[in-house]
């Protein structure tokens, strides 16, 4: 039964193929928990910890086996430390378990783009966990802090508030005033998403500074009119389709007319950005309209987006829906076809796995346990849903949409 012992490893990433023959193994959880002797500059590395109030074991080792395509062949590896290696920048990711922290540690010529990978993978780990409270934090770049070993640190949700404000924020070890700003500006530029700030150009423009190198001073704008200048917005989650795409147009105009942006995949998503981050910024963002559909409920972009938004709590409070005729959520049987339908793909997606090696198959694997996800889940998802008194596509058509931008305006604090 070894082949199906790996494979099932494999799919629970405890383990993964050293060589192509798959006659090799590493699992990083038997290595040993010694800190074997490397080089790494005591400054000028870019570094993140992510800071948990309970700390679930084995999050080093998925993170491992998901990002073993960049560990060199005689980088560092020990049971709660990896070293990665991209393009000449290094990152060195370690798990301090008695503390319930991973601290990422980020040096080279692409230092932010590494990075970026590393969080972007943490992130993806603690999405598996329902509910699990966690923080990241960037550590002060003040003289003082810079050449201390363990240098004071602030919370990335109190960075993005002041950067909003266009204020600095003070080090409580030396005093120092440091820009929120250019902080996650330097570090984590990945993190400043629109649902958390109102974009990159605004926090330069907060600061006094130009957005884009060889802007003219005269061309900044003040603090206070940069922020006023952004109008409030909104996210929209919908499967694309002829019916789908006409509310959307509807709702982009009169939301316009209402003095609030809709953000959505086919504009704000250009060629090669994100769609996982943009889906991300979806199930995170403050208010979303929802328009449901068939098409919606077997689409696994629209199921990810809507049980990312379950996760994240609140889910009745953020979603402003709006259901098309099809989508027919009423019916309990209906509801069941969409979870036979995903129990379906997912049987499918399993028996294709098992004519296959389990190593380097990460991703599909992922795909697997999300399909499972959302059988499981979309009971909880289709009962929350037919609680609420949505409305059809006509009945808002007819007030102009008045009642759905009465939610909007209350979920977006305009009221």
């Amino acid at each position: 039964m070894q082949d199906e012992l790996l494979r099932l490893m494999a799919k629970f990433q405890l383990c993964y193929a050293l060589d192509e023959a798959g006659t090799r193994w590493m699992a990083p959880q038997l290595l040993s928990a010694d800190r074997p002797a490397h080089d790494w500059p005591a400054q000028g590395s870019l570094v993140v910890r992510w800071q948990y109030d309970f700390m679930p074991k084995g999050l080093l080792t998925r993170f491992t086996v998901t990002q073993h395509h960049l560990i060199a062949d005689d980088a560092p590896l020990w049971r709660s430390g990896v070293v990665l290696s991209r393009d000449g920048t290094q990152a060195e990711v370690v798990e301090d378990y008695p503390r319930r922290r991973i601290v990422a540690r980020v040096h080279g010529a692409d230092a932010r783009g590494l990075l970026a990978i590393v969080d972007d993978q943490v992130q993806r780990l603690n999405q598996i966990f329902p509910r699990l409270n966690v923080q990241r934090w960037l550590p002060c770049p003040c003289s003082e802090c810079r050449v201390k070993p363990e240098a004071e640190a602030f919370a990335l949700d109190k960075l993005t508030k002041m950067a909003l404000r266009g204020q600095d924020i003070q080090c409580h070890e030396s005093g120092e005033m440091v820009s929120a700003a250019d902080l996650l500006r330097d570090v984590l530029p990945s993190a400043l998403t629109r649902a958390q700030v109102l974009d990159t150009d605004l926090l330069f423009a907060a600061t006094g500074r130009a957005a884009r190198p060889g802007l003219p001073a005269d061309e900044r704008m003040p603090p206070t009119e940069a922020l006023a200048a952004s109008p409030p917005e909104v996210l929209v989650s919908y499967a694309s389709g002829p019916a789908s795409n006409m509310v959307v147009e509807a709702l982009d105009k009169a939301l316009r007319e209402a003095g609030i942006r809709l953000l959505r995949d086919r504009q704000d998503v250009r060629y090669k950005d994100s769609i996982g981050q943009f889906m991300q910024r979806i199930a995170t963002s403050r208010c979303v309209v929802v328009v449901l559909s068939k098409k919606y409920f077997e689409s696994e972009y629209c199921m990810t987006e809507l049980v990312g938004m379950l996760k994240a709590q609140d889910l009745r409070e953020r979603i402003v829906p709006i259901v098309l005729e099809d989508a027919d959520i009423d019916r309990p049987t209906t509801c069941a076809r969409y979870a036979r339908h995903w129990e379906r793909e997912a049987a499918e997606l399993d028996a294709e796995l098992k004519q296959l090696r389990g190593d380097n198959l990460a991703r599909l694997q992922a795909k697997l346990t999300e399909y499972t996800e959302f059988r499981r889940l979309f009971d909880d998802v289709s009962h929350t849903l037919r609680d609420m008194n949505a409305l059809t596509p006509e009945e808002h058509a007819a007030t102009g949409y008045a009642e759905l931008l009465a939610a909007v305006r209350r979920q977006l604090g305009m009221l």
